[in-house]
């Protein structure tokens, strides 16, 4: 029977799993596409409760939610509707919050979509002409 002895002191180290909790997780769960192909406009309710419609130029997409540059400034937290219109005529309606903006341009935010979106994410997947990922 083989001798099964402990790795010694000098080859545990390869072992050892950094538990560092100062390790940041950006918290991305889903394949982002770059895509020049949907067209996007973001609706948000004034003060007044009427539906302001403001055009944006997607940066990248997923099932979760989306970065844009938007033509005029939004409000961090702000509730909005995400309208997504691919060439094939397909057009998404979403419920989405903003939930960052870009530290060096004013008008790109992030996006999250208050609910997984795998009807998009379908969809994403099967118009994707061009393996562009991030």
């Amino acid at each position: 029977m083989a001798d099964i002895n402990p790795p010694s002191e000098d080859h545990r180290d390869i072992f050892d799993l950094d538990t560092d909790d100062t390790i940041q997780d950006n918290g991305r769960r889903s394949v982002r596409y770059v895509r020049n192909d949907i067209q996007v406009a973001l609706i948000a309710k004034n003060l007044l409760g009427i539906d302001k419609k403001t055009q944006a130029q997607l940066q990248d997409i997923s099932s979760k939610g989306l970065r844009v540059s938007a033509e005029e400034k939004l409000s961090i937290n702000k509730k909005i509707t995400v309208v997504l219109k691919f060439t094939d005529g397909r057009r998404f309606n979403i419920k989405a919050k903003v939930v960052r903006q870009s530290s060096s341009n004013k008008f790109d935010y992030g996006i999250k979509f208050e609910e997984r979106q795998n009807g998009l994410g379908d969809h994403l997947l099967e118009t994707q002409t061009d393996l562009l990922f991030k």
